[in-house]
């Protein structure tokens, strides 16, 4: 008999909650991370010389190319982040996942089986319940029983 979930669609439900998962945390750090080398490149860029150094070019220069490496870094940052959040939103989740594999299983076939199957069970209950109650009743007419 085959089972009705496969092991192997369980442990991807699974890999799958915990892909999203991460990739969701991990874009968040790099979120942050990538406000911190957009404020850094940007100060970096715009920043005046408020030292007195001998040489105020070479000074412009070491900033310059401070503020490029990190807009490098930035747009690097940012296609990391980008791939990120697009696992996190677009991987459904473990909930959504079970829903998806039970609405594929779902037919209307399988509906009516489940409703007839289910009529039989509670007419089965019903006709249970009312031989219980009759034998009760039946007993409480003989009275308690003396002993002696």
């Amino acid at each position: 008999m085959e089972p009705i979930v496969s092991p192997e669609t369980i442990y991807l439900l699974t890999v799958c909650n915990s892909i999203k998962g991460i990739a969701g945390a991990v874009a968040i750090i790099l979120g942050i991370a990538l406000i911190g080398i957009f404020i850094t490149a940007i100060v970096a860029k715009h920043m005046n010389s408020a030292w007195n150094y001998a040489d105020v070019e070479k000074e412009q220069k070491k900033r310059k190319s401070l503020a490029d490496s990190m807009e490098i870094i930035a747009k690097q940052c940012l296609v990391i982040f980008l791939i990120l959040l697009t696992i996190a939103i677009f991987v459904p989740s473990k909930k959504t996942m079970i829903a998806m594999y039970v609405a594929d299983k779902i037919t209307t076939n399988n509906l009516e089986a489940i409703v007839d199957g289910g009529a039989a069970v509670k007419n089965e209950l019903k006709a249970d319940i009312i031989e219980i109650i009759e034998a009760i009743l039946k007993a409480g007419e003989k009275g308690p029983e003396k002993s002696e």
